[in-house]
């Protein structure tokens, strides 16, 4: 009791850290597309 398998916790650190960049990589896509229709910083819109 009180004693981790430090192979067991490295593992689930790993999986932990490789789901959380997957997660990040896929709202990053999300997000290029959804912004796709803003303008760019800078620019006007002419009516």
């Amino acid at each position: 009791e009180g004693v981790f398998d430090i192979n067991t916790v490295m593992a689930g650190i790993l999986v932990l850290t490789g789901f959380a960049l997957a997660l990040d990589a896929a709202v990053g896509r999300i997000e290029q597309r959804l912004m796709k229709w803003q303008p760019k910083a800078g620019e006007t819109e002419k009516l």
